[in-house]
């Protein structure tokens, strides 16, 4: 890719005479050539559309030499627009890429701190998840006991006052 000179082109642009510039149509209808105008000068006047055997100048070369004193100066102006977000955006992707290496170096203390924790309690965590599901299993036998339990108390209460009523 061709590296641009942007002060070289708009220096040749300013050097050139003030725009902008036109092709006048009354002036190329009358003959074969055609002609580039400021509004104080003549800036290019070809009076031959012909300048070899083979090939014809047109006035699409016209126009697009016309319209180079002002598109020239558009164009430069949107480079060096586009040229100051790319050192914005490459700025943010520097801070980005900062931030995004303190986090990965931050999780990574995390993993490892995490992984020392579970390494301390992974034989005391087994040993935990057992115990409790040994209270389960004591916590379902206590509500069986005290449910066979309230039952006799309830048969010894019938009992008693069934006695009671017969004596």
């Amino acid at each position: 890719m061709r590296i641009l000179n942007i002060e070289e082109i708009e220096e040749r642009c300013n050097a050139a005479t003030e725009g902008p510039w036109y092709v006048p149509s009354e002036m190329n209808a009358m003959d074969n050539g055609w002609t580039v105008c400021s509004d104080a000068e003549v800036i290019v006047d070809q009076p031959d559309t012909r300048y070899n055997e083979d090939q014809f100048r047109t006035e699409a070369d016209a126009e697009f030499i016309a319209h180079a004193k002002t598109d020239i100066p558009a164009l430069i102006s949107r480079v060096r627009d586009l040229e100051r977000e790319n050192e914005q955006l490459y700025a943010s992707g520097l801070e980005n890429a900062q931030m995004i290496g303190k986090l990965e170096a931050e999780n990574e203390g995390l993993c490892r701190g995490s992984t020392h924790i579970l390494e301390l309690l992974g034989g005391d965590m087994i040993e935990l998840a057992n115990m409790l599901h040994k209270v389960k299993e004591l916590e379902t036998t206590n509500a069986d006991l005290t449910l066979a339990l309230k039952e006799r108390s309830d048969r010894v209460d019938f009992l008693e006052h069934c006695y009671s009523q017969k004596g």
